[in-house]
């Protein structure tokens, strides 16, 4: 009996530069051919499909999933729309890897999940940078118990100049859901969740301000319409005890240009992802063990991931129930900040 896999056949729907990075990890997977892309421009859609060597090119993504021949689709959309297609795609009997953040509110995003359940369909969120080598083989040492208990962690991802104006979206909360924290707070959000084992969250208090953006500073390109934050901080609960500290920016008067880190401290070692480095306290001699890792193009990794958990019908790494908990708990924040109280996560 021949152990060759099936080849999974993809279609992309959106056909931007995150479109592209899907469809670059397509190309470099055996085990999957894309023969499907659309776009609702229609002469964006075909360049891409001339670029990329696909076959047929549709501008209504309805039509694509009644049509064309494939068992997968990769959403790569503004948020707003993350939810209805990707509903609509997992209704139509495919499976589903759809670009972070998982919806723009709670209430798609809890409508995504139960959906890929009821049809028995994978649902994957584009977490790629869980699949960075430093995130690897920090897990690996974390899980094996290197910092025993977790309970404190500490996670940025600012910018100085940066508000996306792009396609405009980025900057209307009715189409985003939000500024830096469901933009690329998520990113920091769940690579914190991911090392910390996903411990279920309790509470949060957080703050969000647009100081620089209404001026019509800090813009990466021409200033647009803008109504969403431009900083936001937070406090997360977890019902084990554990505590997070997020701050997220798209603009702020700080020093350098960007920082990101994420920083964990447990009862047996503490940690940082870049690079990956654990601390520890060993008989009174304190210990900073940096650690090599494999250096390796994490969308790549996360393509080949989606089409193995189809072929093998196992969870991806990045489930869409995953998703839902960092979706739920910057939806909080967000109350948090307007009530300016402390907000339960259900």
């Amino acid at each position: 009996m021949s152990s060759k896999k099936r080849i999974v056949k993809v279609g992309i729907i959106g056909a931007g530069g995150i479109a592209k990075q899907h469809a670059w990890g397509y190309q470099k997977c055996p085990d999957a051919e894309m023969v499907a892309v659309c776009d609702t421009d229609k002469s964006r859609a075909e360049a891409f499909a001339k670029e990329l060597n696909i076959p047929e090119v549709f501008t209504d993504y309805k039509e694509m999933l009644k049509k064309a021949d494939i068992e997968a689709t990769s959403v790569c959309l503004p948020n707003f729309l993350h939810g209805p297609v990707t509903v609509d795609a997992l209704n139509a009997g495919k499976h589903v890897i759809c670009e972070k953040p998982l919806a723009h509110s709670v209430k798609d995003g809890v409508k995504m999940v139960e959906t890929a359940k009821k049809m028995k369909k994978t649902l994957m969120v584009g977490f790629h940078q869980r699949f960075r080598g430093e995130t690897q083989v920090l897990k690996q040492f974390i899980d094996e118990g290197a910092l025993g208990k977790v309970y404190y962690a500490k996670a940025a991802y600012l910018r100085r100049v940066g508000i996306p104006a792009w396609g405009q979206w980025f900057c209307l909360k009715e189409k985003s859901g939000g500024g830096p924290l469901i933009d690329i707070g998520v990113h920091a959000l769940d690579l914190t969740l991911y090392l910390m084992g996903f411990p279920e969250p309790l509470s949060v208090s957080a703050s969000t301000y647009a100081e620089i953006g209404p001026q019509g500073l800090g813009f990466w390109g021409t200033p647009c319409k803008f109504d969403v934050e431009d900083l936001g901080v937070g406090l997360v609960k977890f019902k084990n005890g554990a505590t997070l500290l997020l701050e997220t920016s798209w603009a702020l008067n700080m020093q350098g240009d960007s920082e990101s880190y994420i920083k964990l401290y447990g009862t047996d070692g503490g940690a940082i992802l870049d690079p990956p480095t654990i601390f520890k306290n060993q008989k009174n001699i304190l210990t900073d063990t940096k650690m090599s890792f494999p250096k390796v193009e994490p969308y790549n990794l996360e393509i080949a991931n989606f089409i193995e958990s189809i072929q093998e019908n196992k969870a991806p790494m990045a489930t869409g129930e995953q998703g839902l908990v960092s979706l739920k708990i910057l939806e909080a924040m967000y109350k948090s900040s307007t009530s300016k109280k402390e907000v339960f996560i259900k």
